[in-house]
């Protein structure tokens, strides 16, 4: 068992250190009475609460406490103050009280799993101390190899890296726990290994150009009035198999207990190309992952393959639109299984944006069972206007365009030429900040020739699929509307008879009004947020 830091805790028998797994006794701060009273009251059937230190917000009493007190005693209790320590100096003030409610969360997880230990051991009961109840999982966990506790807590930062018990299954290392842009929400990150198998791949002849003049070459043929380089391309279909590693991010709103006491449903959310994960929490204000906690969501965030922190293979040949599909519908069945974080979602509601609500349109044709509502943003039977999309995208070796982040990187992955690409495609001027769009081009992220040329092979109605579907868009999305949504008619109505004939419920769309194509990044994204919360509230999701 790795070695673990000072914790102390408060229980009916008054304070002391837990260092390495041995109890000691611990001379008390006063101040530190006041930061946080959390004590037993033996008199109640719960643990009461108290905070007398002057600005900090109060701390509410978990009810999975009083849920694991009733089935555990009032030694579970312990739970009420648990602070790490380094050289005996408390890092206790009010930006870490987070910090303070998340070890909350983990010890009373713990407690959770002493209390539900095999029939071989010895059930704790009303009159075991707090601490003994501490010390005995602690020697369960060592021995059974399940427990660490390690802390980061350097100045500045708001993440720390807090592994503990098998519930953390999922995740190949250990997730990463930091707050959403605008502190609703508290998200556990980290690799995901995904084994999945594809039989939609296509067989492209296409070899990897060898400049940027050659992939010059490649769009400019693709958009000649003559063309016919996708059939020339275009092979056969292709089974695909292997395991990927996918970086992920799952968001509880604050104070959640993942898995005791989490939401009953996930916004499964899919970013377009252009972007990662962080499209969906961009910045304050501009985070549908904090709005869907507020709401009351959790939220589910990934790098698609070949983007951001997830793996980047061949970029032909594995990294196309039918993989991918597969790989989310993998990511989906974690979820419902309860095979990350231990916590099982009982609903799935996915969301795309873009090239993400191509794919959320795939999964819903192919595997109409995994989700049970579907949010299209970025999105019409229009495409029109992707031949001008790509051409303003100026495509560029990722390797030499941005050589310092994708230097690595095989001439198969590509990303937008210019500042001016990203505004013609996804902002409309003057509706945007333009510290977000700075902040947007300086994080572009990769596409591939596999992607490009195999964009809409996952695009098939949803005849099976029979819950609701929500159509969002910018008024002046460039890439799906040419500009402007309303011309000649609204763009979102005919997508949900179209696509999902079948559809149920309270089906809705939204138009953002000024809005380019990167609808979360422009002004009054907040309205289109709500709005998607709403349409998953109405459905009783």
């Amino acid at each position: 068992m790795a070695r673990m830091q000072n914790i102390v805790l408060i229980d009916d028998s008054g304070p002391r250190l837990l260092c390495n797994g041995r109890l000691e006794a611990q001379p008390w701060e006063p101040q530190m009475r006041k930061a946080v009273n959390f004590i037993e009251s033996p008199q109640k059937s719960h643990c009461r609460e108290g905070n007398e230190l002057s600005g900090f917000p109060a701390v509410p009493l978990l009810p999975q406490i009083r849920r694991i007190h009733s089935e555990c005693g009032p030694a579970t209790c312990l739970l009420g103050l648990a602070l790490l320590a380094t050289d005996n100096w408390m890092f206790w003030f009010q930006p870490r009280l987070v910090l303070f409610l998340d070890l909350m969360r983990y010890l009373t997880l713990a407690a959770q799993r002493v209390c539900h230990v095999s029939s071989q051991s010895a059930r704790p009961t009303t009159t075991t101390s707090s601490i003994s109840l501490l010390v005995h999982f602690l020697q369960k966990a060592a021995t059974m190899r399940t427990f660490t506790l390690a802390t980061m807590l350097a100045s500045g930062t708001s993440a720390l890296t807090i592994p503990l018990l098998g519930s953390l299954t999922g995740f190949k290392d250990i997730p990463v726990l930091s707050l959403s842009q605008g502190g609703k929400a508290q998200c556990y990150s980290g690799l995901i290994a995904v084994p999945v198998t594809t039989t939609g791949n296509t067989q492209l002849n296409l070899n990897l150009p060898n400049n940027q003049s050659s992939v010059t070459d490649i769009f400019t043929q693709y958009l000649t009035s003559t063309s016919t380089l996708v059939q020339t391309l275009t092979g056969p279909d292709a089974t695909v198999s292997g395991t990927f590693n996918i970086h992920a991010k799952l968001c509880f709103p604050l104070l959640s207990l993942p898995p005791l006491v989490t939401p009953p449903t996930v916004q499964f959310l899919i970013h377009g190309i252009g972007f990662d994960k962080g499209y969906w929490d961009f910045a304050p204000g501009y985070s549908q992952v904090d709005a869907a906690a507020a709401a009351g969501y959790a939220t589910f965030t990934y790098d698609r393959l070949g983007v951001g922190l997830s793996d980047h293979p061949d970029a032909v040949q594995v990294v196309q639109s039918p993989l991918e599909v597969d790989i989310a519908h993998a990511l989906i069945q974690m979820l419902r299984k309860g095979n990350l974080l231990g916590t099982k979602f009982g609903k799935v509601a996915i969301g795309g944006h873009s090239f993400g609500s191509i794919q959320s349109v795939g999964i819903a044709s192919r595997y109409p069972d995994d989700v049970d509502a579907v949010m299209l943003t970025g999105f019409s039977l229009s495409s029109a206007s992707f031949g001008l999309t790509f051409a303003a995208f100026n495509a560029a070796l990722a390797n030499k365009n941005q050589a310092a982040r994708f230097g690595a990187l095989s001439n198969g992955y590509l990303v937008t030429g210019s500042p001016q690409s990203n505004q013609m495609a996804f902002f409309r001027n003057p509706n945007y900040d333009a510290n977000l769009f700075n902040a947007d081009d300086n994080n572009k992220q990769t596409f591939t020739f596999g992607e490009f040329f195999t964009l809409g092979k996952v695009v098939a109605p949803a005849t099976s699929f029979k819950g609701p579907v929500d159509v969002v868009n910018g008024q002046n999305d460039f890439i799906f509307c040419q500009g402007d949504c309303l011309n000649p008619s609204d763009q979102n109505a005919p997508v949900t008879g179209a696509l999902f004939p079948a559809a149920g419920g309270k089906c809705s769309t939204f138009m953002l009004p000024g809005a380019g194509h990167a609808l979360n990044l422009h002004y009054g994204a907040s309205q289109m947020f709500a709005h998607m919360n709403n349409f998953l509230k109405s459905n009783g999701l």
